[in-house]
């Protein structure tokens, strides 16, 4: 399993746009790009958080080479909404006791 860990500053007032962004974007890759999804935390200095799981690397970059609008749509909004935009750390899984949480 391959993760990714990334950082959100969020302008003032795009909260919503952004998470709405946010969900539609990652709703896109679990329906069409094999992503196992995504969860969006909020930190305590309220920056947005997000760890996106997907089986492989290679099932990551790919991805990132789908050329569709919806996609484009929702990553426009996502850069329109933040101030900036981090991808902290590239994680392959060592060992999972987390488990899946049933909605």
């Amino acid at each position: 399993m391959f993760g990714i860990l990334y950082s959100f500053e969020v302008k003032a007032g795009e909260e919503k746009r952004f998470r709405d962004a946010w969900r539609g974007l990652t709703l896109f890759y679990k329906q069409h790009a094999n992503s196992w999804g995504s969860r969006l935390h909020r930190s305590s200095e309220g920056s947005f958080i997000a760890y996106a799981q997907w089986p492989d690397e290679r099932t990551f970059e790919a991805a990132g080479l789908l050329q569709n609008e919806e996609a484009a749509f929702f990553g426009r909004e996502m850069r329109a909404t933040c101030l900036k935009i981090q991808k902290l750390h590239h994680l392959q899984l060592e060992e999972d006791f987390l488990g899946t949480i049933h909605q």
